[in-house]
């Protein structure tokens, strides 16, 4: 998880000229989403699969904000019909009294 963040912090970066010190969480705010593929070498049946991945960021009024991850995953059932599994975590990220640093509340 920590990876993702630091990427994504990372990507909205580099696309712009503002530096970290300037930014505040409000501009990573919304829904980002997209599609992976993933390799398993312990199902014959399932040895690619594809998984649409949902991340949202939600600022909270105290200075803290939640991240929610979404995987809806395809790896069991029938190879033309696989079941649809979806797997959610949600996590609180409070600040650390260092500017613009988080630590993760659960």
């Amino acid at each position: 998880m920590k990876r993702f963040l630091v990427g994504l912090v990372t990507s909205i970066l580099a696309a712009g000229t503002v530096s970290a010190a300037d930014v505040k969480i409000g501009a990573f705010k919304g829904q980002w989403e997209g599609n992976a593929v993933s390799e398993s070498t312990t199902s014959v049946s399932f040895p690619l699969t594809s998984r649409d991945i949902n991340v949202e960021i939600r600022p909270q009024s105290d200075g803290s904000f939640v991240l929610t991850w979404r995987t809806l995953q395809r790896q069991t059932g029938a190879p033309g019909t696989p079941d649809e599994v979806l797997k959610e975590t949600t996590r609180t990220f409070v600040p650390s009294g260092e500017k613009n640093v988080w630590h993760g509340a659960d």
